[in-house]
């Protein structure tokens, strides 16, 4: 095998390499994994606002409550002053009569809003229910594509690490400045393609048809002479 069939080989093995991470990082279960992660993040921010909402009427229907409670201990203390015994004046016990009343009056009115207010609760408290269970079902899907994409990474892996086992044999039959002029060649190319073979009379990289004096100096070089596509620059092989 000549230098130049080596380096052939070298830019399938680097190829190879350069398909399996692109494979890696466009793996369509990491697409969906992606996607279900901004749901689980777009879906968790109208959960935590209606959760917000519930968390408001629920502190408003608290404050009514403890006004409720201290009005019912009022109550029971005018209650209790009124049937002692002790307060004889029909003035005082008509005017605590008219102060029962208007506390009477008063928790009526909390007591409605209350009422109201759990009114209001129910639906948005089954609204962050429903965006609970939601939640857990994206991410429990999220579950099982991250474990799919573990296992198809862990392939991509392997077969990436038998690859560049073998490119680092091969790579070391290559004289180091063929190797460094071809390293070079393909870092400055975008496709990573920095050799290709003759493909009849044209370049197996870019499909140019080559000048049929310039394809028979490739065809029949020693191999020293190094000879590069005129279009698109990659070393060129017979």
């Amino acid at each position: 095998m000549s230098e130049l069939d080596r380096l052939v080989e070298l830019q399938g093995l680097d190829t190879r390499l350069d398909q399996l991470r692109y494979k890696g990082e466009h793996l369509p279960a990491r697409s969906e994994l992606e996607e279900l992660h901004r749901e689980v993040e777009r879906l968790s921010g109208q959960r935590d606002e209606v959760a917000g909402a519930r968390s408001e009427l629920s502190a408003q229907q608290k404050r009514i409550e403890d006004e409720v409670a201290l009005l019912d201990d009022k109550i029971g203390r005018e209650n209790d002053r009124m049937y002692s015994g002790t307060i004889t004046s029909p003035k005082e016990l008509s005017a605590i009569q008219d102060e029962l009343e208007s506390l009477g009056r008063r928790k009526d009115h909390l007591e409605e809003k209350i009422l109201d207010l759990m009114e209001a609760i129910e639906p948005v408290t089954s609204q962050v229910a429903e965006m609970e269970t939601r939640l857990a079902d994206i991410r429990a899907e999220a579950g099982r594509l991250e474990a799919r994409v573990t296992t198809e990474q862990a392939e991509i892996d392997a077969e990436a690490a038998q690859v560049d086992s073998n490119r680092a044999a091969l790579a070391a039959e290559i004289p180091p400045d063929l190797l460094s002029r071809y390293t070079k060649a393909r870092a400055g190319r975008r496709d990573g393609v920095a050799v290709a073979r003759l493909i009849g009379s044209t370049c197996g990289a870019c499909g140019l048809s080559l000048p049929t004096m310039f394809v028979e100096q490739v065809r029949h070089s020693s191999g020293e002479e190094l000879f590069q596509c005129e279009e698109c620059g990659v070393l060129l092989a017979p």
